[in-house]
């Protein structure tokens, strides 16, 4: 068995392809507040609608009121970032 995960191990190719590129759409200090929750949600349909990504806007926005709330009830911190990225699309062969 384990000359078999050997081989294995050794036929694997190293990726060479470099990482798609990614550009940020918006990027946003806000205070942790309540009121941050709706402004994330806002920047974020709006950088998406903004860039032809329209149709991704509704779950970006649900994940980022959640990650937004998230980071305002545990991190404790006065102030939060919020960026959303775009990352292109890659050809995998």
């Amino acid at each position: 068995m384990q000359a078999a995960v050997t081989q294995a191990r050794r036929e694997r190719k190293t990726m060479t392809k470099a990482a798609p590129p990614i550009s940020s759409l918006v990027a946003l200090t806000l205070p942790s507040t309540p009121d941050s929750v709706r402004k994330a949600r806002f920047h974020t349909r709006a950088a998406l609608y903004g860039h032809e990504l329209g149709n991704y806007a509704d779950d970006a926005e649900t994940i980022a009121s959640e990650l937004v709330t998230n980071a305002i009830t545990h991190a404790g911190a006065a102030t939060f970032g919020l960026d959303v990225m775009h990352l292109e699309r890659a050809v995998v062969a």
